[in-house]
């Protein structure tokens, strides 16, 4: 199974700082938690935020991070390769990243 995502616009749910650290299935995982949050009706206060969580399952996780490293590894060398590349490629990097 598989579906194709046209005009997807990260910058409707995240700012453009933040997107740009943030491989394309995180980027996914934020705006359907967002969708979610709006379509429940869900009301979000700085009271309650900490008692409110997200769970996202996953099984390829920042594959488009590692391949844009790995072309940035063997074009230009180790030194250029990301550092923000590990923590983007990890399975909890939609959670962690939410805004």
């Amino acid at each position: 199974m598989a579906a194709e995502v046209k005009g997807f616009d990260p910058g409707v749910y995240v700012n453009r700082k933040q997107s740009r650290h943030m491989d394309r299935f995180t980027q996914f995982a934020v705006a359907a938690s967002l969708q979610a949050i709006e379509s429940s009706g869900l009301k979000i206060s700085h009271y309650d935020a900490e008692d409110i969580g997200v769970i996202v399952g996953n099984s390829v996780c920042g594959l488009l991070s590692v391949c844009e490293q790995y072309r940035v590894l063997n074009e230009i060398g180790p030194d250029r390769v990301s550092p923000a590349l590990a923590p983007t490629m990890t399975g909890d990097a939609p959670q962690s990243r939410f805004p």
